[in-house]
């Protein structure tokens, strides 16, 4: 394998596995070593494809989002436009027109926040006042009755903390992430529950692509099974160029090789068969009908594809038999039409006889 060839094969693993700067990275030194590798190159068009794609994606959930009264969660959206495309027009369009909508977001957030914690629900003020402050960072009132309010949800925020982390451990990854979200949506400052949530995250991934290789690997067991060879190879190579980093998934791979292994013998099997086959019928036509050289031809082919084939020595003996039969009566026929002019036809009674 060259270099070329190794920085492919790691960033179809890191594009199978969704982390698509990776990706790009990883390819565009497969390319930088070889220009002409079409495969990779074919991987970066697909990256640019999905990259596009999760854009707009992007961009429509922020729009729902915004629609539904969420200003927050639509400027997070939008951001995983802006963050690497700060010039992108789409996004920028959008956050001039939504100036009036995000001021009254802040405004509601506030008044909201006031509101629990005048009622005793504290860790719903904190909540308000976070969501206040993402959308504007620099308003000093909401941070500031924010700061005054976290020393009181200290020990439910923990709770729930410990409650993540016991989930998380115990391999519930998503429940763990949902009570994280739940605690970050409270308090986005909190740097032990954000930690946590991207470990379960990056399982949680995982376990996912040890899923979907696992289904790949059945999948091309049961076409296997069916003789649909190719079918199963597909299945199976697939696997191989999505396999995560993991010592389960690479026990996968190595059993799919094995498989894959035998597919392709069995594929070759078959189209050795089916070439001798097809070569024998034609061979024993010909001789049939009595066009010795012709049938002579195709036995021969037969011995090109399988050398040990059983049953074609002797059929190839009966042609040259026949052929021997009929060179003298080419040769006098040749030079019949040879004396009459006929020049095209004694060529073909001569070359017959060769």
């Amino acid at each position: 394998m060259t270099e070329s060839e190794k920085f492919l094969s790691a960033a179809t693993a890191e594009f199978f596995d969704g982390r698509i700067d990776n990706a790009e990275l990883a390819v565009s030194h497969a390319l930088a070593l070889q220009s002409d590798n079409e495969d990779a190159q074919n991987l970066l068009n697909r990256i640019d494809a999905r990259r596009n794609a999760d854009l707009l994606e992007a961009l429509r959930k922020g729009d729902q989002e915004m629609d539904n009264g969420n200003a927050d969660r639509a400027l997070a959206a939008w951001k995983v436009v802006s963050d690497p495309y700060p010039d992108n027009r789409d996004v920028r369009r959008r956050y001039e027109s939504g100036v009036e909508s995000f001021r009254n977001f802040v405004e509601t957030m506030i008044r909201d926040a006031d509101r629990n914690e005048k009622s005793g629900h504290t860790i719903e003020a904190v909540r308000d006042y976070s969501r206040a402050l993402a959308v504007d960072p620099f308003n000093d009132l909401a941070r500031q009755k924010r700061d005054a309010l976290r020393p009181m949800t200290v020990a439910a925020l923990q709770g729930r903390y410990d409650e993540a982390d016991r989930l998380y451990r115990r391999g519930e990854l998503d429940k763990s992430l949902s009570t994280l979200a739940d605690i970050v949506s409270i308090d986005p400052d909190l740097a032990p529950a954000r930690d946590l949530q991207a470990l379960a995250r990056e399982k949680f991934n995982q376990n996912v692509a040890l899923v979907r290789i696992t289904r790949l690997y059945n999948q091309g067991m049961e076409f296997f099974q069916h003789q649909n060879y190719e079918q199963a190879v597909a299945s199976w190579q697939q696997l191989i160029a999505e396999k995560p980093a993991l010592p389960e998934a690479d026990r996968i791979a190595q059993d799919a090789k094995t498989q894959m292994a035998a597919a392709l013998a069995e594929l070759e099997r078959t189209r050795v068969e089916t070439e001798v086959s097809s070569h024998l019928q034609a061979g024993d036509s010909d001789l049939a009908e009595g066009r010795a050289v012709e049938a002579i031809g195709e036995f021969r082919k037969v011995l090109d594809v399988q050398p040990d084939a059983p049953n074609v020595m002797w059929r190839i003996e009966s042609a040259r038999k026949l052929a021997n039969a009929k060179v003298s009566d080419w040769i006098s026929n040749g030079n019949i039409a040879l004396t009459d002019g006929r020049i095209d036809d004694a060529t073909s009674y001569f070359q017959a006889a060769l």
